[in-house]
């Protein structure tokens, strides 16, 4: 009986390792979202909202963000074009390059109130449904508001309830600490059995 223990140790450093790597492997998934322009009057406030968002979610960690270069060589390869596209359109392009949401918003601006209204919907490519939904509402003038927007906005789509936003970093230590213990679990009483056998 002793023996079969022994057999299985020179393997078990081995296949620690496999499991930490899988492990790992499964927490550094990103799933894929391509951003597509918002709707806005004047639009280049469109543009310049959709770079800062797509930015400010990639910096999140959670999502890997298509390059809007990319995007467009998609859209000219297809024949297709953004300006005037539907949300189903939308979705049909996120399906050729391969992401699993897309991300639509739009600006607009209160004239009698001064007011911007910012608002985004994360959509699932696979459903068509809405994922996840940001909003964000501010009095002044707009190059002062895109830049607390689109962090709030950003924060609200990646499903970050708090103003503080995770360290992918630290999300792998914690990982790797909890792995460690269960490791830990796993190997000693397989240790002590071998000891007493």
């Amino acid at each position: 009986m002793s023996c079969r223990f022994k057999c299985i140790e020179p393997l078990l450093p081995m296949r620690v390792l496999l499991l930490l790597g899988l492990c790992l492997s499964l927490t550094n998934a990103q799933e894929r979202v391509a951003v597509f322009p918002f709707d806005s009057q004047p639009k280049e406030w469109g543009e310049l909202l959709t770079e800062r968002i797509s930015s400010e979610i990639s910096k999140r960690g959670r999502f890997q963000v298509v390059d809007r270069m990319h995007l467009h060589d998609v859209i000219l390869e297809q024949n297709m074009q953004l300006t005037g596209a539907t949300e189903e359109m939308h979705l049909k392009i996120g399906q050729l390059i391969g992401v699993r949401y897309i991300i639509t918003g739009s600006i607009v601006q209160s004239p009698t109130q001064g007011r911007l209204f910012f608002s985004a919907k994360m959509i699932s490519i696979e459903t068509g449904e809405i994922y996840r939904t940001g909003s964000y509402d501010t009095v002044g003038a707009f190059t002062i508001a895109v830049r607390t927007a689109t962090q709030s906005l950003a924060d609200q789509l990646s499903g970050i309830t708090s103003e503080k936003v995770i360290n992918p970093r630290r999300q792998i230590v914690d990982t790797l600490l909890g792995l460690t213990i269960l490791i830990a679990a796993v190997w000693l009483p397989l240790a002590v059995l071998n000891l007493v056998l």
